[in-house]
């Protein structure tokens, strides 16, 4: 035993370690010591000290050649220097190359306070003991921002905050503190410079914030505080309100059906169908919020049952609420006018001349000084011309034959230049007269001569339940969603030039077809996403949103009911959404289930 400890101790020995590591122009200290190779990590160039916002280069290799490939790591254990702009770098030395230096680069990078501060920077190698240096970082301040204690650290959406900021060193003339945030487009400051001179440097002065966004999510913002080349950052977590969810008629018990909302002048409005007072209308003026709302029933006397579908519109012209029904007071079905004041204080009802028995599924559009209703009287469709007060109006008829597929309700009625596109439920029979069932369809009115045509986006049986379309100007596109019960009733989406004769289609569905009754397309131009909505069957009625890029890719079906349950059947419509370009989130409200109160769901345009 005793001459294999000896033979041991000779072999150990035998092998001579140096224990000397130059760095060329400073000293080095060794912090760890496990060597396998007779070489060295030579640092060539290293400074002692360096200012905050200077670089330094220095040049690294091996004291002789290593007998494989190798690596060294240069590690910072500070920020406040970096190494080719990162704390922590390998250098590659293949066979051969080892006595080959690399050069790195040093950073002091400025870290916004006041004191200088002593980095460790090391140089490490298998198998070979490794290497450290110290390098002074002196701040080089003149004026040591500061931010005060009292500055807002969280935020609700759009509520005000306040962020405070001084000198801690005295500047020796008058200076700019000139501030940034981290978005522009969601950050409101009430200044964008502060002015401090060397006798109030040390007075904290304020600036008011608000953070208004469109994510449905807590997020963080930057401020940024600069004077020449210092800077100082402060940050504020928003706490979100953009996906939320408020009861319009929270103050009322009567039951409210087939909603419809307006945005105009500042105020949300909404028009339901009453129940509880005898299917007569009722309106709501709310906040931006759709919020701290008044009501108006109707004083018109219209007459029961007088507020079926209703459709409404703004009149900029003559500042009128407009709102269309379908008024089944006398027993016919006709089309009634609403217009009302924007404080609601006086509202007036007219019917719309000739539009007896034809009335059904009113479509409302106000343009070019002109009002156009659509109504249909169940197989044949009908468009009426009148003045912005419902007067002098003028009837076209739009029907070819008899529509075997209608029936069902349709949401879509906008001008495209001199045409006026109008969707329905409908169908046409073939040349062997076989009739082609519930397919979208569209009307194409020319008002310049008053003709019209009639396209279909699908000759498909059972593919247009309850379309809902809308005109995209940018790529002058028209976009429609329908429920496509010919596959599962899954949501279905075309995409068509305005002539109708090509169409792309769309299965948004994925992996949730349910999600698909009654469905309404919105565009935002600014995010340039489009945004689907449906009651889910399949999911206790409540309401989803798919979200999806123009390219119909990257879709994202999400449950934004907050818990509400959709009231719904096939005689009306169950949701209305609008997009509140101002504050940038979508706003649908419809009728819950359970209670039949009017809810509003709030949710920002960014998604999730």
């Amino acid at each position: 035993m005793n001459k294999i400890i000896l033979l041991l101790l000779i072999f150990y020995n035998c092998y001579e370690a140096t224990f000397t590591h130059p760095a060329e122009g400073a000293g080095g200290i060794i912090i760890g010591f496990v060597q396998t190779e007779k070489i060295n990590i030579l640092v060539s160039g290293n400074p002692e000290s360096m200012d905050e916002g200077n670089t330094q280069k220095i040049g690294i290799k091996f004291s002789g050649q290593a007998e494989k490939y190798r690596k060294i790591k240069v590690s910072s254990n500070s920020p406040a220097l970096l190494v080719n702009n990162s704390q922590e770098v390998e250098l590659e030395f293949l066979s051969g190359t080892g006595t080959t230096e690399q050069q790195i680069e040093l950073y002091a990078k400025p870290d916004g306070n006041s004191s200088s501060e002593e980095v460790l920077l090391e140089f490490s190698s298998e198998g070979i003991s490794s290497l450290s240096i110290k390098i002074l970082i002196h701040d080089n301040q003149k004026y040591n921002i500061l931010v005060s204690s009292d500055s807002s650290n969280s935020l609700v959406e759009e509520a005000t905050g306040k962020i405070g900021f001084s000198l801690g060193i005295k500047p020796e003339a008058n200076v700019a503190l000139n501030l940034a945030n981290s978005d522009a487009s969601s950050v409101t400051m009430d200044k964008s410079v502060l002015s401090f001179t060397p006798e109030n440097y040390s007075t904290i002065q304020y600036i008011n914030i608000s953070i208004n966004d469109d994510y449905n999510e807590t997020k963080t913002y930057t401020f940024t505080a600069t004077v020449e080349t210092e800077s100082k950052t402060h940050s504020v977590q928003l706490t979100d309100n953009d996906f939320s969810y408020y009861q319009v008629s929270s103050s009322q018990s009567n039951q409210y059906y087939s909603p419809t909302i307006l945005q105009a002048e500042g105020s949300l409005y909404i028009a339901a169908r009453n129940y509880s007072l005898n299917n007569t209308l009722t309106i709501y003026k709310c906040d931006s919020n759709g919020e701290n709302c008044i009501f108006k029933n109707d004083s018109t006397g219209a007459g029961n049952h007088s507020a079926l579908l209703p459709q409404i519109a703004y009149d900029a012209t003559n500042q009128k609420i407009v709102i269309i029904t379908s008024n089944r007071s006398s027993g016919s079905i006709a089309l009634s006018l609403f217009h009302c004041s924007l404080d609601l204080s006086n509202c007036s009802h007219s019917v719309i001349a000739n539009s007896s028995d034809r009335g059904g599924d009113p479509k409302l559009l106000l343009s070019a000084g002109k009002l156009y209703a659509s109504g249909i009287d169940g197989s044949r469709s009908y468009l009426f011309i009148c003045n912005l007060d419902g007067s002098g109006c003028s009837t076209v008829e739009m029907f070819e034959q008899a529509n075997p597929g209608a029936g069902y309700l349709a949401r879509g009625m906008f001008r495209v230049g001199d045409k006026i596109h109008i969707f329905f439920t409908g169908g046409y029979y073939t040349a062997n007269l076989e009739p082609i069932f519930y397919v979208p369809v569209v009307k194409i009115f020319n008002t310049l001569d008053n003709s019209y045509e009639t396209k279909y986006l699908s000759n498909i049986p059972r593919t247009g339940f309850g379309p809902s379309a809308i005109y995209r100007n940018s790529n002058n596109k028209i976009l429609a969603v329908s429920n496509n019960r010919s596959i599962d009733g899954r949501l279905w989406l075309y995409s068509c030039d305005p002539s109708i004769y090509a169409c792309d289609t769309f299965d948004l569905s994925a992996n949730n077809p349910f999600a698909s009754y009654y469905p309404e397309i919105l565009f935002s131009e600014e995010k340039n996403l489009l945004y689907v909505l449906a009651y889910n069957s399949a999911d206790l009625n409540h309401l989803y949103m798919n979200q999806c890029s123009l390219s119909v890719d990257n879709c994202k079906s999400v449950n934004i009911s907050k818990g509400k349950t959709v009231y719904a059947d096939q005689t009306e419509y169950h949701i209305k959404s609008i997009i509140d370009s101002s504050k940038r989130r979508l706003l649908t409200v419809f009728t819950e289930k359970d209670t039949g109160k009017l809810g509003l769901v709030r949710f920002g345009l960014g998604g999730f």
